[in-house]
């Protein structure tokens, strides 16, 4: 519903993707539908960038609540957020950020603050298991204060 990224803040907003009897898993273009989908590097990639996301709800019914692909140069950062998984078979998790797709990505790390992730199914609230072993084997700096998970 929301395709963003590079160099923005998502902020204040209630966000809800509900499965109706149009959705088939066959439709869904493999990653999506999220309800937030944060995986665009900007114009100038070569300059340090954050993407925030503050004071945020997301639920979905079909997929994780919020994509997030990390990228060259990227400081990707959630505050106050919290996103709720209700797919019956908890795709991709409640919280779930993966790692850049290229290899000359560096420089990019991840921080929560007072985030909570809910599964409301099977699954995996947080889903990063690419994050810290990302194309070409590099780590990624990931920090959490505050996390929640049910």
């Amino acid at each position: 519903m929301i395709d963003a990224g590079g160099d923005c803040v998502l902020k204040g907003f209630t966000i809800e993707y509900k499965k109706d009897p149009s959705y088939n898993n066959e439709n869904d273009y493999g990653s999506n539908p999220y309800c937030v989908h944060l995986d665009k590097s900007p114009r100038n990639e070569n300059k340090e960038y954050t993407t925030k996301v503050e004071d945020v709800v997301a639920i979905n019914e079909v997929n994780a609540p919020i994509g997030s692909g990390l990228r060259h140069n990227q400081k990707l950062v959630y505050k106050d957020v919290t996103l709720v998984n209700k797919t019956p078979n908890g795709k991709n998790g409640a919280l779930y950020v993966h790692a850049p797709n290229e290899a000359r990505a560096a420089n990019c790390s991840f921080e929560a603050y007072n985030v909570f992730a809910i599964m409301e199914n099977n699954g995996k609230a947080v889903n990063m298991e690419k994050v810290c072993g990302m194309v070409g084997y590099r780590e990624i700096e990931c920090n959490f204060t505050g996390l929640g998970v049910i």
